[in-house]
């Protein structure tokens, strides 16, 4: 069976996530989560990616979406890790 987050990883990066949703200004987010480590831009959203970690073959991390410097989105995203 592949590993997967612990209980207490699962429960910090919800704290996490919930701590981002209640910021309501791109400067408010910068004071409290820092600056992401990249952002990918889509037309009017910006997509920021705040890495968590690598377990069990994917790529844990939280995507926060930006529109008109407010955070509309937070929420956490996984993908498959590289294996090459």
């Amino acid at each position: 069976m592949p590993q997967q987050p612990n209980i207490l990883q699962c429960w910090w990066w919800q704290r996490r996530i919930d701590r981002m949703k209640q910021c309501r200004t791109e400067a408010d987010l910068l004071k409290r989560c820092g600056e992401p480590d990249h952002r990918v831009s889509d037309g009017e959203v910006e997509i920021w990616h705040y890495p968590l970690r690598a377990i069990g073959g994917f790529r844990y991390s939280i995507h926060v979406a930006v529109t008109n410097s407010r955070p509309t989105q937070a929420y956490l995203h996984l993908e498959p890790q590289d294996t090459a």
